[in-house]
């Protein structure tokens, strides 16, 4: 990439495709990461949270349980990266997303 940029020499194909699929696993993986560090907090979470079940309103447990799920679609997504695929006896097939690099 560097003889690319700085004297215009021709990139390899199986080089090119390589770093497009390192680039893609890595857009995969900060997504995954970005979501879930940037759910946003409802700002009376913590209000309605304090409050005894009894005294919670319809309104005050949609909150809770909408933003319970939408951390939860998050995580599972998030938690996806480092999951390693098993067969059907419980044994390693590959590696977890995360450590799974394209072949070189």
């Amino acid at each position: 990439m560097i003889a690319k940029a700085e004297r215009d020499r021709a990139i390899d194909s199986d080089v090119a495709t390589y770093r497009a699929a390192v680039i893609t696993a890595c857009t995969a993986i900060e997504k995954a990461i970005t979501d879930i560090t940037n759910t946003a907090i409802p700002s009376d979470l913590v209000t309605i949270q304090a409050k005894d079940e009894e005294d919670k309103t319809d309104a005050d447990k949609k909150v809770v349980s909408d933003y319970e799920a939408e951390v939860a679609t998050k995580l599972a997504a998030f938690k996806l990266l480092f999951d390693v695929p098993v067969d059907s006896d419980g044994k390693p097939t590959g590696n977890a997303p995360m450590f799974d690099w394209p072949e070189q």
